[in-house]
């Protein structure tokens, strides 16, 4: 699943804030981790008994996931069994390293930070990001560096704790992959990435 995707859900409108407001919850990630742990599926009242919280509220929590796309539920008589949907969580993980900060970036940051300052100096003439992009990437490029680097640390746990991983073989699906130049590397000066499951393709 491509981040394109990821914007779009089964019912055709832009999801990308639907999952990023379900994993920002504490409670919808460690369910999430909760479910992993227990190989991609659990029970709804095995979920429910997991956690110290009413049945409403996690009823609430779990449609909240599965509206999403990071859950699907399945019925088996009287059981309601919810099973992770890997697609939705590879797309989070290719969103994840598009915006993940340089290590210039990062660097820089810690510079400020380790003189002391703490503060990362906005640029004297600003740019207005909805002239440069989208509404939905706008409020992304308002955080400095430091919040960006923050989000992007929370999100990646999240992504590592539901077991992704990053593969090293060159992404050649990437649009900045050209087999005929060798050595070549992205624009942002990393080289290509592929998302993968722990123990698999």
């Amino acid at each position: 699943m491509s981040v394109d995707r990821l914007r779009t859900s089964a019912k055709g409108k832009d999801s990308t804030r639907d999952v990023f407001t379900a994993l920002a919850h504490p409670a919808r990630r460690q369910i999430l981790v909760s479910i992993v742990r227990h190989g991609g599926s659990m029970p709804a009242g095995e979920i429910a008994r997991s956690f110290n919280q009413s049945w409403p509220t996690t009823t609430r929590h779990l449609k909240i996931l599965e509206g999403a796309g990071l859950l699907r539920l399945e019925r088996s008589g009287r059981s309601r069994i919810y099973r992770i949907h890997r697609p939705q969580f590879d797309a989070v993980g290719d969103w994840l390293r598009l915006v993940q900060p340089s290590g210039h970036e990062v660097a820089i940051v810690t510079i400020r930070w380790a003189k002391g300052s703490g503060v990362v100096q906005p640029p004297a003439n600003p740019v207005d990001p909805e002239s440069l992009v989208g509404p939905e990437w706008a409020e992304w490029y308002r955080l400095t560096p430091v919040q960006r680097w923050q989000e992007s640390e929370k999100l990646w746990q999240t992504f590592t704790e539901l077991g992704g991983s990053l593969d090293p073989e060159p992404d050649t699906q990437s649009p900045f992959f050209d087999a005929g130049a060798p050595g070549q590397r992205a624009p942002h000066g990393r080289p290509g990435v592929r998302v993968v499951r722990r123990g698999g393709v």
